[in-house]
């Protein structure tokens, strides 16, 4: 893997990691729009309105969209690996995560104070800034293996379950913007996880 795949990794786990963790709001449907984010999304499979939408009614049926497949009150999917993987939260799934965090001196993004540890958006984005640190440690090979090591131990520990999730929500989900995100997610987790994989099994 090259400083390049670092690089283009955290920013499209970052991106990922937004799309889970909170609704479209103005801000981010302008970025997803304009270079060079709006390549980065359309590269990874994004699903790109028409121009001639009108914003804040596409706005107000994605943020509709998204507290009905991940809020609820009801039939809703929480994007939660302890709820899919043990049947309700659990609190030693967040401090396995918490353990992480503290490895790469990670803090969670200020708009993501209301959810727990083990929130998907939450992991994904963990994954960004490990990424971040591989490009930061570019040429120090020792550190480079380190997080490499952190890498394959988080994504077998902690990105190892949300196919179930993605499941329930592709056979709800009504919008194509979010129907996009789960294709997305599933892409990059699966080939992802093969490369790491793979480069485990080949030391």
């Amino acid at each position: 893997m090259t400083r390049e795949h670092f690089v283009a990794a955290s920013g499209l786990y970052r991106l990922l990691g937004r799309l889970w963790l909170r609704e479209v709001d103005a801000e981010l449907l302008t970025e997803l729009q304009t270079k060079p984010l709006c390549d980065l999304y359309q590269q990874a499979g994004g699903w790109l309105w028409d121009g001639q939408v009108d914003q804040r009614e596409l706005l107000e049926e994605l943020a509709a969209e998204y507290c009905r497949l991940f809020v609820g009150p009801a039939q809703h999917s929480p994007p939660y690996q302890s709820v899919w993987m043990h049947g309700q939260f659990e609190s030693s799934t967040t401090a396995q995560m918490a353990d992480f965090f503290d490895l790469l001196s990670y803090e969670r993004p200020i708009y993501a104070d209301d959810v727990i540890n083990d929130h998907l958006g939450i992991q994904l984005d963990f994954m960004a800034h490990l990424y971040q640190q591989m490009v930061f440690a570019d040429g120090n090979s020792e550190a480079i293996a380190a997080l490499k090591e952190i890498a394959t131990q988080f994504l077998a520990r902690h990105l190892c379950w949300p196919a179930r999730l993605f499941e329930s929500v592709r056979r709800r989900a009504e919008s194509p913007f979010y129907a996009a995100m789960i294709r997305m997610t599933g892409d990059v987790l699966a080939s992802e996880t093969g490369q790491w994989l793979t480069a485990v099994e080949s030391h």
